[in-house]
């Protein structure tokens, strides 16, 4: 259990109204999932959301993670969201969560107060960032998939907004848990190669698959444009690509890795 709060009758037909609506798009997996998670942002009066995969890692370890897909953002927002997740300083943050995870072998979702009762987020490195993501009130939610990968999705409020509650933690468990084929799919190969990247190079995927442009990225990192062409040619070179949209393409198109 999560929680002790229980569903009411309204929010249980709103659920299943949602994970009707995603049903339709069984084929179309990034489509199904932006459906869920512009639906669940509905029913509980979210801001902005993604959805990405981890790596299982040991404790004390790196976070190894990628934000594939994201929505209710703005330019400046996304940016500044990638780096505040990819901040090394939430290693440490995330920790307790992925271990609990994995003690419970299960797919378990948590609010911001409960994974990080002491706002740490905030005050560490990463703070900054969260701030100007204009990101306060969190649900995460992590469903474990073969292969020693997870499925990570958030759920954000504006600074402005109150903090999530248990009971919208509870609508967010339900509704992100309902299709497991979701959760089980071919991005645990895109992670694999994600693997083999330092941070920086994560980051710069992040921005890569999103569709910011090298100017662009230079601006939100705080890097040269030189430094930045660097950073894109290692990336393409790792990932055996040639341009933007063939890296887009391994993410969301089904690609091979």
């Amino acid at each position: 259990m999560i929680s002790d709060h229980k569903l009411l009758e309204h929010d249980v037909r709103k659920i299943v109204r949602l994970l009707a609506e995603v049903s339709i798009h069984v084929n179309d997996q990034s489509l199904a999932k932006s459906t869920l998670m512009k639906g669940l942002c509905r029913l509980i009066d979210a801001d902005s959301w993604a959805w990405g995969l981890a790596k299982d890692v040991s404790p004390g370890e790196p976070s190894v993670h990628l934000s594939l897909i994201h929505g209710g953002f703005t330019e400046v927002t996304s940016a500044m969201f990638t780096r505040a997740y990819q901040h090394p300083d939430m290693t440490d943050v995330h920790t307790p969560l992925v271990a609990e995870m994995k003690r419970r072998n299960c797919h378990i979702t948590r609010l911001r107060q409960q994974i990080d009762p002491d706002g740490r987020a905030f005050t560490n490195g990463a703070g900054p960032y969260w701030e100007k993501a204009d990101i306060r009130g969190v649900i995460l939610s992590m469903y474990p998939t073969p292969g020693g990968f997870i499925s990570i999705m958030g759920i954000y409020r504006r600074f402005s907004a109150s903090l999530f509650n248990e009971r919208e933690n509870l609508i967010a468990h339900v509704a992100l848990g309902g299709f497991p084929w979701l959760h089980a799919n071919n991005w645990s190969a895109s992670c694999k190669a994600i693997t083999g990247l330092c941070t920086r190079k994560r980051m710069i995927t992040d921005f890569l698959i999103k569709g910011y442009k090298r100017k662009d990225i230079a601006k939100h990192l705080g890097i040269s444009p030189h430094t930045t062409n660097d950073y894109v040619k290692s990336v393409f070179e790792h990932f055996q690509v040639h341009s933007q949209a063939e890296l887009i393409g391994k993410f969301h198109g089904g690609g091979r890795l």
